[in-house]
């Protein structure tokens, strides 16, 4: 197996995250010991997410990543990055005394690259907008591989949008497994899920229930009921 190859600062938010699950499991956060631990991530908490497993394997039991894949697409990013300035310029953030590495998206761009109209809530993109957030990219090469799936000891649930822009290729859930699974090792039994009618942000759109009950009847069987 190759050695792995992850980026100093998606190492130290792995250690992290490692911390809380160690945590979680010796009863030091919520109520109780937690038997089973489930990362699940998006778009880039999926990076963050599958970065975690492959670096501590033994300590996920399983993994569900939403809204990214290992074939991204590039020429896409590329353009939708355009639309990404530096949030001193929002009106919505200004005077806040932001330095320049705090970025947001221009007006409008959430829409375009973020939702399917027809399967979405005009009120929720709206709503989407107004309350949007500043973020602090890491440059392009920080971002942990897909070369590193192959260190994932835990089952993996891959879940991503029909009309995600951000995501080259597969348009069906099929289509999505035969492109992942080159990806990871046999014991990640891979399942994949294509969610119709979905952009990216997977939640904003009307069918995410859809999905919300595969990936719980994922984590029932491939987990177990503990991990409630």
């Amino acid at each position: 197996m190759a050695a792995k190859v992850i980026r100093p600062g998606a190492l130290i938010l792995a250690k992290m995250v490692g911390t809380a699950i160690r945590q979680l499991r010796e009863g030091r956060l919520g109520r109780g010991r937690f038997a089973k631990v489930v990362l699940v991530g998006h778009s880039l908490g999926s990076t963050l997410a599958r970065t975690v497993a492959a670096a501590h394997p033994a300590e996920v039991d399983g993994v569900i990543l939403t809204g990214e894949s290992s074939v991204p697409n590039e020429a896409a990013f590329e353009q939708m990055g355009a639309g990404i300035y530096r949030a001193a310029d929002d009106p919505r953030f200004a005077g806040h005394g932001l330095d320049d590495g705090y970025l947001t998206t221009r007006p409008g761009l959430r829409a375009t690259w973020f939702y399917h109209r027809p399967n979405a809530d005009s009120k929720v993109i709206a709503a989407d907008e107004a309350t949007k957030t500043t973020d602090v990219f890491p440059p392009g090469d920080s971002y942990t591989p897909p070369s590193i799936n192959k260190h994932i000891q835990a089952p993996v649930l891959i879940v991503t949008g029909e009309h995600d822009k951000l995501l080259a290729g597969a348009r069906s859930s099929a289509a999505l497994h035969d492109q992942e699974a080159p990806f990871y090792s046999p014991r990640a039994k891979l399942e994949t899920v294509v969610v119709p009618g979905t952009g990216h942000v997977l939640n904003g759109h009307r069918i995410a229930p859809h999905w919300f009950a595969q990936a719980r009847e994922w984590a029932d069987r491939r987990v177990g009921g503990a991990a409630r």
